[in-house]
C-alpha cells in the first residue's frame, strides 16, 4: 500500500509541476508579446511632431495624433474594442480591460528643463528617475492580471504593467 500511495503522490507531484511550468512558458511568450508591442507603441507616437517646429530645430510632437496613433496600434495588436476590452471574451490570454499611460515630453512640455533631463515618475508607488537625451514618448500599458492557476491559490492580485520609451534623436 506504502508503494500505492508513492506512486499516487509522485504523479500528482509531477502533473503540478507540469502545470506550473506550462503556465511560466506561457506566461513568458504573452509577457514579451506585450513588450514588443508596447516599443512599438512608443514609437508609433512619436512618429507625429510640427513640422514648422521641426525646421526652427524644436521637434515638438503632435500629441493628439500619437496619442490617436496609440490607441489604435495598442487595439490592432491585442484584438481589443474601443474601451480597450478583449473582443472574443475568453478566447485571449489577457482577459481584463488593458488601460495605459502615454507621455510626450519635448520642448513645449511642462516636464522639459533640457536635454539631456532627468525625468522623475511614479510607478508602484516608487519614484524613478530617468535621463532622457531628447524629445521622449514615454507608454506605460497595464495588460491586467495573468489567468495564472498558481497565483489563485497565493491570492495574488497583482496587475502587470510594461513601460517603453521612444527617444527621438537627428
Amino acid at each position: 500500500m506504502g508503494q500505492y500511495l508513492y506512486g499516487v503522490a509522485l504523479i500528482f507531484f509531477l502533473l503540478v509541476c507540469y502545470v506550473v511550468f506550462h503556465e511560466t512558458q506561457l506566461y513568458q511568450e504573452h509577457y514579451l508579446k506585450a513588450k514588443y508591442v508596447v516599443e512599438e507603441v512608443a514609437t508609433a507616437g512619436a512618429q507625429y511632431n510640427y513640422l514648422s517646429d521641426y525646421a526652427d530645430g524644436y521637434y515638438n510632437f503632435y500629441q493628439d495624433e500619437g496619442e490617436k496613433a496609440i490607441h489604435h496600434f495598442i487595439r490592432s495588436n491585442f484584438n481589443l474594442d474601443n474601451d480597450l476590452m478583449p473582443l472574443e471574451a475568453g478566447k485571449g490570454y489577457w482577459h481584463e480591460q488593458m488601460k495605459y499611460e502615454a507621455t510626450f515630453i519635448d520642448y513645449q512640455s511642462p516636464q522639459y528643463t533640457a536635454f539631456p533631463g532627468t525625468y522623475s515618475y511614479t510607478h508602484f508607488g516608487k519614484l524613478h528617475e530617468i535621463t532622457l537625451n531628447g524629445p521622449s514618448v514615454i507608454v506605460t500599458l497595464d495588460v491586467g492580471r495573468a489567468p495564472l492557476r498558481i497565483s489563485r491559490l497565493f491570492k495574488d492580485d497583482s496587475t502587470n504593467y510594461v513601460t517603453a520609451i521612444h527617444t527621438f534623436e537627428d
